[in-house]
């Protein structure tokens, strides 16, 4: 049997591997989920069904988007409604920061289901070409951190006489 004819359509994508067959009512995944909106479990917060408030999850108005503080410096009183047809902008380019060592782009690998070998500077620079292909996949920019405990290092300089 095909693992999407076991199991709902809540879970059918995320839990590929569980071969128990139930439905919404019995989804083990829906019934660990719980909404911060309404405090109940059983659905996600982006799926939460009270309406009551929607009008807080979603910008109805410009004035929706400037901080508070702003708001309140230069006593905005306006409400412009946004249209359909107003894109949000997007304020940074998207990225993927990982750590320079081996055991952190292995485990973004692993998490991303892609092969990843695990011994040796071959394989270092083998799982970091990985890596790169993974974030052109997700359409995000590959930067790597600085190693704060290098950087944090007490630097002596011998001073030649």
């Amino acid at each position: 049997m095909e693992p999407s004819l076991l199991m709902c359509d809540s879970c059918k994508h995320v839990l590929k591997g569980y071969k128990i067959k139930h439905d919404k009512a019995a989804c083990p995944l829906l019934q660990l989920s719980y909404c911060g909106i309404c405090a109940k479990r059983g659905h996600f917060t982006i799926d939460c069904p009270d309406d009551a408030v929607l009008e807080f999850r979603v910008a109805t108005y410009m004035e929706q988007l400037i901080p508070p503080s702003l708001i309140d410096a230069y006593k905005i009183k306006s409400q412009t409604p946004l249209t359909d047809r107003q894109e949000s902008r997007v304020l940074h380019e998207p990225v993927l920061e990982v750590s320079r060592k081996a055991e952190a782009v292995r485990s973004i690998l692993f998490a991303y289901n892609r092969p990843c070998k695990t011994n040796g500077k071959e394989a270092a620079e083998e799982n970091e070409a990985q890596l790169e292909k993974l974030a052109h996949e997700l359409k995000r920019k590959l930067v790597y951190k600085v190693d704060e405990q290098a950087s944090k290092k007490k630097r002596t300089f011998k001073v030649k006489e």
